[in-house]
């Protein structure tokens, strides 16, 4: 019925404060929506002599929350390929939203090749079809998986790929001992120093460079 300062006044028979902080599980920025709106809230304290009655409808939309949780992990099983929303992305991985529950996506599970960060991969709001790859149930932690659900690019590699195939290949890193080349998304294959060229040579630099797009022979 009213909208004061740090929170709402709510006509229950008596006056009931719910505050702002208490409202719902994200913050509120505007109280205003609210008023006229029929809530259903918990009392969280109770006070005669002072007349005082504080409510929490968080409290109420956290149980509803909980049995969602619940039957949704009820529901889920190691293995199943299913569909979610990416809610967040961290440095370590993205979270999914499987309607009501979130699932983590661990950075070293979201492609085939090397990821730097999971925004080189997916953005917010993006949907994408996971595997399921471990529940704790006790914990309410579902661990979930990209690449499953992806052609792994190694098994391309053996069923196109033979010995002494001629491939193009481009070089991504350079190192003491030879080149690295990738010849796919998600697979690369040494050129050791000494395949490098017919003459002897002291340092992969003085032939190849990152960049560089070679035809390499799959010994």
């Amino acid at each position: 019925i009213e909208v004061v300062k740090g929170g709402l006044i709510l006509d229950l028979g008596v006056r009931g404060f719910l505050p702002a902080s208490l409202v719902d599980i994200r913050r509120v920025h505007n109280l205003d929506e609210f008023k006229g709106e029929t809530l259903e809230c918990k009392v969280i304290e109770l006070n005669r002599s002072r007349n005082n009655v504080v409510l929490s409808r968080r409290a109420v939309l956290e149980e509803e929350r909980k049995e969602v949780r619940e039957q949704i992990l009820d529901r889920l099983q190691p293995g199943m390929v299913v569909e979610g929303k990416i809610s967040n992305i961290v440095d370590f991985g993205a979270f999914v939203d499987l309607e009501g529950i979130d699932g983590l996506i661990h950075i070293s599970e979201l492609s085939w090749s090397h990821v730097n960060h999971p925004s080189e991969v997916i953005s917010i709001g993006d949907t994408v079809t996971v595997k399921v790859l471990d529940i704790d149930r006790d914990r309410q932690r579902i661990s979930l998986g990209l690449k499953q659900t992806q052609e792994d690019p190694w098994q391309k590699v053996l069923n196109e790929y033979g010995v002494d195939d001629v491939v193009d290949g481009t070089v991504t890193k350079i190192v003491a001992f030879g080149a690295f080349v990738q010849i796919l998304p998600g697979v690369e294959g040494l050129v050791h120093i000494s395949e490098l060229a017919q003459h002897h040579v002291e340092n992969p630099a003085e032939v190849v460079a990152p960049g560089d797009e070679l035809k390499v022979r799959i010994l």
